[in-house]
């Protein structure tokens, strides 16, 4: 029996042709929330960049944030949470820098733009993101970071998992990634929030399109991957299907009965 069904934000319950979340997908979540099955969101975002207008809609009973680096429940009580170093951090800066990448650090306050504001400004859904500009490259000497995200649109693009191997790289476009600490994803964070549960994988499903999504899916009971999901994720999924704009969450819940 499901339990608990977890939903990606970007383009898994948030479409960003229409840039809201579907009708349909709001009423098959909240047919979850009447038939007493727990709802939680995992995301690549920082906790600031899920916005409110998302959380009310939704209702998650936890948020896994950060693709894993934070899980906490809705009363935004931490139930785990993982940080990148100083050092690590000063790492990646000081390469975005010379290279002219955009780059942001998520941390529980907001998420601080290192490098690049300029071009951030211009992106559609920046705004939704909780983005604020750091000029002087320091937030996380004054708080401690949940990880980030850099994108090498304007430079010359370097494998950055050669480049820095004690982290982990998840790609959310052909110039973008979510920088997370080694060894840390939605899969985790899953594992975490069901220790804390104390249910079994193969009592929740997960929903996803992306890379970021892949831990998550296979640590599900069952793993749904939306029809506009990138084939390596649907090659993972126990079930793909229709896409966000086809009613994809709503007809995989009512083809497994959930709602």
């Amino acid at each position: 029996m499901i339990k608990l069904v977890l939903f990606d934000i970007d383009e898994t319950l948030l479409s960003h042709q229409i840039q809201r979340i579907p009708q349909d997908t709001l009423e098959a979540v909240e047919a979850l929330h009447r038939n007493n099955c727990m709802v939680a969101i995992a995301t690549g975002r920082g906790p600031k960049g899920v916005s409110t207008e998302i959380m009310e809609s939704i209702r998650p009973d936890y948020l896994i944030a950060g693709n894993g680096q934070l899980v906490m429940n809705n009363k935004e009580e931490i139930l785990n949470i993982h940080y990148l170093t100083n050092e690590q951090i000063d790492r990646v800066t000081e390469f975005a820098l010379k290279h002219r990448c955009v780059l942001f650090w998520k941390f529980l306050s907001a998420s601080y733009v290192y490098s690049g504001y300029e071009v951030v400004k211009k992106w559609t859904l920046a705004g939704s993101w909780g983005l604020q500009d750091c000029p002087q490259h320091d937030r996380h000497h004054y708080e401690k970071c949940l990880g980030g995200a850099i994108d090498q649109t304007e430079s010359k693009k370097y494998s950055l998992p050669e480049m820095f191997p004690d982290l982990d790289f998840f790609t959310y476009s052909s110039n973008g990634a979510d920088i997370n600490q080694k060894g840390i994803n939605k899969g985790t964070g899953l594992a975490d929030l069901l220790k804390d549960l104390k249910i079994t994988p193969e009592e929740c499903m997960a929903f996803g399109d992306s890379s970021n999504d892949i831990a998550m899916i296979k640590k599900a009971g069952i793993g749904i991957a939306m029809g506009n999901a990138i084939p390596e994720l649907k090659q993972q999924a126990d079930y793909v299907t229709t896409s966000i704009l086809d009613q994809g969450i709503s007809n995989a819940l009512k083809h497994f009965k959930l709602i």
